[in-house]
């Protein structure tokens, strides 16, 4: 397993690990409905282009040349960032996800970020489950629940 930043060149995988996770649990990622492979490529290349002016930290997961697990900090300014993380159903509870949130933290720290926070839909209770592991605690709750991480 490889963990490096995101390339333009992980879009038609990248898109393939979204639309898995979407078919599984569309509460658990982004879009409103399913998302075509244009959308999926326009996504992509905003994240690199995000990743490289600074304003997006992206790492991905590599297994045998294809991304099996995407994790994204949005820098939001004054110091805070959103973080959002896919990771494929059979690289699940192997510590990939819990390596990709503290590569991105540690990054965004190095970048002036103090507080990051996550945005949960109510019914995804496996991702607040997985990121109070991560040191993520409950800030508001409502239909979408939000959890922060203060950066040492």
């Amino acid at each position: 397993m490889k963990i490096r930043e995101i390339r333009q060149t992980d879009a038609d995988s990248l898109s393939d690990l979204i639309l898995a996770v979407y078919e599984e649990s569309s509460f658990a990622t982004t879009f409103d409905s399913k998302p075509g492979r244009e959308e999926l490529g326009e996504l992509v290349k905003k994240k690199v282009i995000g990743s490289c002016n600074g304003h997006v930290i992206d790492f991905v997961a590599i297994e045998k040349g294809a991304v099996v697990a995407d994790c994204e900090l949005v820098s939001e300014g004054s110091g805070s960032g959103m973080i959002g993380i896919l990771v494929s159903k059979q690289h699940r509870r192997k510590g990939i996800g819990s390596e990709l949130v503290k590569k991105c933290c540690d990054e965004a720290k190095m970048h002036g970020l103090r507080v990051i926070r996550a945005e949960i839909k109510k019914q995804n209770g496996v991702a607040m489950v997985f990121f109070s592991k991560c040191g993520f605690t409950d800030y508001a709750d409502g239909e979408v629940r939000v959890m922060v991480k203060k950066l040492q």
